[in-house]
């Protein structure tokens, strides 16, 4: 299978983020982060065979200016009001504390680019009822739950997150999502959960990019291959977390430095990305 460096999802990725909308908001958030020695970033893909659906840009703050950073990326006082409810600084970045993460998910439409701005937290006292509630077993975590707001053609709207590592409900939702055979595939350490509106979705933790290589050759879509083997040879930046929504074709894939393997550290990834407009 051909898997060389030039393809539609590379050219559409260099397309979009040379996009002076979206440089400009990139200019903002990664300058916003520079004080902040937590200071996180990442970046997503949402793909089918043929096309890029969305790209997804994460900046995630941890110090104590986060919410000056909020109120400058977004002016809505019931989304500022809900983060300031739950949300608080931290100088430990563990995985039950992600941060306050902002981004943008930037796609096409009839040949125009789109950006939608995006608010995300999880912490303790967050609380949802979910489509299957009364099925899987509570989780023994500090913050099993986290949400989410989107915008969108009317204002917001709001996600629903949940985490979940125990192992009664990872096979409950990998056979809910119609894919158990992941885990002949690579080893699970976890899965968030996402629902809104009428969209179910599912991101699955691996343990190591090799196994996960594996996953996506079983896939047969030279596309992600390549852009994923671009990522890597250029800026070092491995896959992670698979995607997957219930009934439909579109799945997700994100890219980060190998030290979020071994819950270190990680860099600040989409300056590099992003050089060009620093």
């Amino acid at each position: 299978m051909d898997v060389s460096e030039h393809n539609k999802f590379i050219d559409e990725f260099n397309q979009l983020i040379n996009n002076v909308e979206i440089k400009k908001n990139i200019l903002l958030l990664l300058k916003q982060g520079e004080t902040d020695k937590l200071f996180t970033t990442y970046f997503g893909i949402n793909y089918n065979n043929t096309n890029i659906v969305s790209l997804k840009f994460y900046f995630s703050y941890f110090f104590e200016n986060a919410f000056e950073c909020l109120r400058n990326f977004i002016e809505n006082k019931n989304i500022t009001d809900t983060v300031s409810k739950y949300w608080y600084p931290s100088d430990n970045p563990q995985y039950i504390h992600r941060g306050l993460t902002l981004g943008l998910k930037c796609y096409f439409k009839n040949n125009n680019i789109y950006i939608r701005k995006y608010v995300h937290i999880r912490m303790p006292g967050i609380k949802h009822d979910l489509s299957f509630s009364n099925i899987v077993q509570e989780e023994n975590l500090p913050s099993p739950f986290g949400l989410c707001f989107e915008e969108n053609d009317t204002g917001y709207c709001k996600k629903k997150y949940a985490y979940f590592k125990n192992t009664h409900n990872i096979l409950f939702l990998l056979k809910y999502f119609q894919c158990e055979n992941i885990t002949n595939i690579f080893a699970i350490n976890g899965i968030e959960y996402t629902e809104y509106d009428k969209v179910q979705k599912i991101n699955i933790s691996n343990q190591n990019s090799n196994d996960l290589h594996n996953y996506l050759l079983q896939q047969k879509n030279p596309n992600i291959l390549s852009f994923s083997k671009y990522f890597y040879n250029n800026y070092n930046l491995y896959f992670y977390s698979p995607g997957i929504r219930l009934n439909d074709n579109t799945k997700a894939l994100y890219y980060v430095d190998k030290n979020l393997y071994y819950n270190l550290k990680t860099e600040n990834n989409l300056k590099k990305i992003f050089k060009h407009v620093l």
